[in-house]
């Protein structure tokens, strides 16, 4: 019996994602509201309470923040060892959120939640750590969340080549 499946893409692409995300001084100096954030700092090291593998957003977010959301479909298998997936990344930020500071992000346009966006599509678009080829931007779209909320959705295809999984090693 195989140890691992078609579906184990989910949790490795989303899994990935969240931690390319996590290392970008970028967005995570946007998601706290300090470009020169010390990437060692407590602040920094805990980012990954705002990084969701899941759909998260609801009424209950507290205060001033962003949140991103990463998720992954399986959209048909092509093949016995051919997949196409789509990979979503979702931000959602607070409205109050959403106006930059210009004295610490000089130089910088724009809201919050569009610079994360950017920034993302800049660690994500092309990458070749997903499939056999690379990640492919298709859109980018407003997603609807609740009304204190404002969110932008990054949609990705992938196309992954899958060993034979019944011959992997346990």
């Amino acid at each position: 019996m195989a140890n691992i499946t078609h579906v184990d893409a989910l949790i490795n692409f989303s899994a990935k994602i969240i931690q390319k995300i996590a290392a970008s001084q970028e967005v995570v100096g946007l998601m706290l509201n300090d470009p020169d954030i010390l990437m060692t700092s407590e602040a920094a090291l805990n980012i990954y309470d705002d990084l969701y593998d899941y759909d998260y957003v609801d009424d209950t977010i507290d205060g001033d923040k962003a949140l991103i959301m990463v998720d992954v479909d399986m959209l048909r298998q092509s093949s016995p060892t051919m997949s196409d997936y789509e990979i979503y990344v979702q931000v959602v930020c607070t409205k109050q959120y959403m106006k930059l500071t210009p004295s610490l992000f000089k130089g910088v346009r724009g809201n919050s939640r569009d610079n994360i966006v950017r920034y993302i599509d800049l660690l994500l678009n092309g990458s070749k750590e997903f499939g056999i080829g690379k990640l492919e931007l298709k859109r980018v779209n407003t997603a609807v969340v609740p009304e204190k909320l404002t969110s932008k959705l990054l949609t990705y295809k992938v196309v992954d080549f899958a060993q034979d999984r019944t011959k992997l090693p346990v």
